[in-house]
């Protein structure tokens, strides 16, 4: 088994939100402040830059909100259907 879980810096919350990247969409498995994974069936090589939006329908009250992340991608992992990618957040915007 892989020591990389005692590499995080931060504390991963499972969540399953909706991602929208600039070839296709995913969904996340979990999050933290630093980082995110996602299921989607396009593919990414380790290194690759990523851009993402992540939709929230229920944040707050007005509507629905979105974040726009940049990141590096940590990790690929072949699934049964698509893939597991492994993201850094390198940088993100709050749109309403």
């Amino acid at each position: 088994m892989s020591d990389y879980p005692h590499k995080r810096g931060a504390q991963r919350t499972k969540v399953e939100v909706p991602v929208v990247l600039e070839n296709g969409n995913g969904v996340t498995r979990d999050i933290s402040t630093t980082g995110i994974y996602l299921k989607t069936t396009q593919v990414f090589e380790p290194g690759e830059l990523v851009k993402l939006t992540l939709a929230l329908e229920y944040a707050v009250p007005d509507g629905p909100m979105q974040f726009t992340c940049v990141g590096r991608v940590v990790r690929v992992e072949k699934l049964d259907e698509g893939y597991g990618i492994a993201t850094t957040i390198d940088d993100m915007n709050t749109l309403h």
